[in-house]
């Protein structure tokens, strides 16, 4: 249910559709994807929901067994979940900025 409304509140299938998004992986409290290619060279992004009802995200480069969190953002609202996509990717997540 939460990864869902992480899905939605990110633009659903528009934004999968335009960052390449894929292999989407939720949990009780967070949502898990690959994204496409971007400027940054993040592979992963991780989103949770924490307690304060609030978004962390980690924008993730793995490469073969080495895994690194380039970037984290704490403690945002749903509605800036876009901008922080933006900031760490450097990918629109919807043609309406």
């Amino acid at each position: 249910m939460v990864a869902q409304t992480i899905l939605n509140q990110l633009g659903g299938k528009h934004f999968a559709l335009m960052t390449g998004s894929k292999n989407f992986v939720g949990s009780k409290d967070s949502l898990t994807f690959r994204v496409g290619r971007n400027p940054k060279g993040i592979q992963v992004v991780k989103v949770t929901l924490t307690p304060a009802d609030m978004y962390d995200v980690q924008f993730i480069k793995a490469r073969g067994v080495n895994v690194k969190v380039a970037a984290e953002i704490k403690e945002i609202f749903a509605d800036d979940l876009k901008d922080a996509f933006f900031e760490g990717t450097g990918l629109y997540a919807s043609l309406y900025a």
